[in-house]
């Protein structure tokens, strides 16, 4: 009888010891898998807040926008706010009614602070009908491609020198010059075809732009000469906001 008792006794034990093993090992392997290293979550996973620089002239600054909102830069900030990636938009407006190349190349090198140049994700230019506008208002009774021509190479130069500057002052900002439109309805009854002065202007910016990283041309030509709405404003010069609209929406495509 002793040894009946003593028997299942020790296997009374021998159980208990393998079920306690059994579920100390169960343990241990849902301990290790709850341990298991997670993959690291993308930065593209949380939403990116932008800043935006626009500088320029008075496409830059909205002139002919009825809505006095900003012109295409209020624009251009709702549509980027629709995207998915975009947290926060900040556009900062340094445009200037009736500034040239050569104003620009100033105010980038006094009055526009480097720090909001360096802290740019996006730069966005519109310049170059004003200095096209000098020509026409420095020749207009005796107009011919060849002052055209000849100023068309000193725009070259002051728009290399604009963007070699906010190089200089941020290597990775995005920089977007938006390009030229031929407001000159009038001009081109006594002139003659203006548009090739335009699509001439356009190109020599395609080109120099072709020669630097992370520039963008933007044409916006096409938007104007194909459109079968009235998109300037009554002073036959600026877009109005229907065409502002319409440039932001062109803008907005070229954005990464």
């Amino acid at each position: 009888m002793k040894r009946l008792m003593i028997f299942f006794t020790l296997m009374v034990l021998l159980t208990a010891c393998s079920v306690q093993t059994s579920n100390n090992y169960e343990r241990n392997v849902y301990h290790n898998v709850l341990l298991l290293k997670k993959d690291s979550v993308p930065p593209s996973f949380f939403p990116k807040d932008l800043e935006i620089l626009a500088i320029g002239d008075s496409l830059t600054e909205g002139i002919g926008d009825t809505t006095n909102s900003g012109g295409y830069t209020s624009f251009l900030e709702n549509r980027l706010l629709e995207r998915r990636e975009v947290g926060s938009v900040k556009i900062i407006n340094y445009g200037v009614q009736g500034h040239t190349t050569n104003d620009l190349l100033l105010r980038i090198s006094k009055d526009i602070p480097k720090e909001l140049v360096a802290s740019a994700d996006s730069v966005i230019i519109t310049i170059g009908g004003n200095d096209i506008l000098q020509v026409v208002q420095n020749h207009f009774m005796n107009l011919s491609y060849e002052p055209f021509n000849l100023e068309r190479d000193k725009y070259k130069q002051r728009l290399q020198l604009i963007i070699d500057r906010i190089r200089n002052m941020n290597q990775e900002a995005q920089i977007y010059v938006v390009g030229l439109y031929n407001p000159f309805i009038h001009i081109g009854e006594i002139f003659g075809d203006i548009d090739l002065v335009i699509s001439s202007w356009n190109q020599i910016t395609k080109n120099l732009l072709s020669e630097y990283d992370n520039t963008t041309f933007i044409e916006i030509e096409d938007i104007f000469k194909n459109s079968n709405e009235n998109l300037l404003y009554n002073d036959d010069f600026h877009p109005n906001t229907r065409g502002y609209e319409l440039i932001s929406a062109r803008i907005e495509e070229y954005m990464e």
